[in-house]
């Protein structure tokens, strides 16, 4: 009974399953070599075999197709993506065929064959969207997780105060004036904005409700293929800052009444789901942008810590305060990835130099320079003198 007690609960990208038998192949990776007319051979050790998995994942019960189409929607998702093994624990995996299962005799229960097979960093540029998929995976979690526990705040409809439902509605408004100053040619965001703004009192009457609006409104842009990375980075760092006027409304309250007290719970709540959803975002969205230089990478590293850090003042369960601390992880290692190959910025002492010539002398062509001219904004790039900023690759 120990062994199994031991065994790790699976999960694909987060979607649990239960898996009853499978197999890992891995070793040693050995050529082997003959010779003609001899009667020995040479077993070359070309280094470790990384781990190939094969297994049944099964979901059973009476939302079976439900689970069904949320795994099969995590094995679909491009790129690699966590394997939580029974026995092997966390893998980084790309997934490779899968296929379902089912029979009359064993109604309620869906089965598949799945093969994984783990992966490393990326090695290619193609790979780096896969590394990108992964943070989404996890964002989405986390995304959830926090709606939960935010709808666990309030158990029954209640009734606020006609001045704490205006400091909510307050607080709603700026919130979806924030998200549509980032996208509001993204049509969640419309909708869900509409919503919001007519129903504030939603978070109180249904606060199931509210919460599926709220989080369409932050993350329809994710499924928006118009949106750019950009755009997405942009608004993940104005919710962040709206993250955090609320929150500290919330602690600026003192509860010395009744309503006061409810207030504080309320906005508490929405601070809460804001904080995280806004971390999570910005995670997601500087995981997919292309950097010029390390600077940018170190800049944007600081601003993701930063946010975790913010969620820190939340009240939340440990395990969810561990999928966000897991979530900062694999997003970090993604930004050292990209870190690690680009360019620096140095400074150079010139002499009347145009911004086109220094590119020249520089890289031996002029495709760098407006990004030239970008490090060294404020300076006119008709003729550079004195201290100029340059990428040193």
């Amino acid at each position: 009974m120990a062994a199994l007690q031991e065994l790790l609960p699976a999960s694909f990208r987060g979607v649990p399953f239960y898996v009853p038998h499978g197999s890992v192949e891995t070793g040693r990776h050995a050529v082997i070599h003959t010779y003609p007319d001899s009667n020995t051979r040479y077993v070359e050790d070309n280094g470790l075999a990384v781990a190939d998995f094969k297994f049944e994942a099964w979901v059973a019960g009476p939302d079976a197709l439900s689970q069904m189409r949320a795994l099969e929607g995590a094995f679909q998702m491009p790129g690699p993506g966590i394997l939580v093994h029974p026995t092997h624990g966390r893998r980084f995996v790309q997934i490779g065929k899968i296929s379902t299962k089912h029979s009359d005799e064993s109604i309620g229960i869906i089965k598949f064959e799945v093969e994984a097979h783990e992966t490393g960093p990326p090695s290619w540029p193609g790979l780096v969207s896969g590394i990108a998929a992964s943070i989404s995976g996890l964002a989405a979690l986390d995304i959830t997780a926090a709606f939960n526990a935010f709808i666990a705040q309030f158990p029954n409809p209640f009734s606020l105060g006609g001045m704490t439902l205006s400091v909510v509605s307050g607080a709603i408004s700026s919130i979806v004036s924030t998200a549509l100053s980032a996208f509001s040619n993204v049509a969640g965001v419309q909708v869900a904005a509409g919503a919001l703004l007519q129903q504030p009192q939603l978070i109180t009457v249904n606060p199931a409700a509210f919460a599926a609006s709220l989080q369409t409104l932050l993350r329809s842009p994710f499924d928006a293929a118009t949106v750019s990375q950009t755009a997405l980075y942009n608004g993940a760092v104005s919710q962040v800052a709206a993250a955090a006027a609320v929150a500290s409304s919330a602690a600026a309250i003192t509860p010395s009444t009744v309503d006061l007290a409810r207030r504080q719970q309320v906005l508490t709540a929405l601070g809460t789901a804001l904080t995280v959803t806004s971390y999570v975002n910005l995670c997601e969205a500087v995981a997919g942008k292309t950097y010029q230089t390390a600077e940018q990478v170190t800049a944007d590293i600081q601003a993701v810590v930063a946010a975790y850090e913010a969620t820190s003042l939340c009240d939340m369960e440990t395990g969810q305060r561990n999928d966000l601390t897991t979530l900062l992880s694999e997003t970090i290692e993604v930004l050292h990835q990209d870190q690690v190959t680009l360019p620096s910025i140095i400074s150079l002492s010139v002499h009347d130099l145009p911004a086109s010539v220094l590119a020249y002398m520089l890289y031996d062509s002029d495709a760098n320079t407006e990004l030239l001219v970008s490090l060294n904004d404020g300076k006119t790039p008709l003729l550079y003198s004195g201290p100029v900023d340059v990428l040193r690759n």
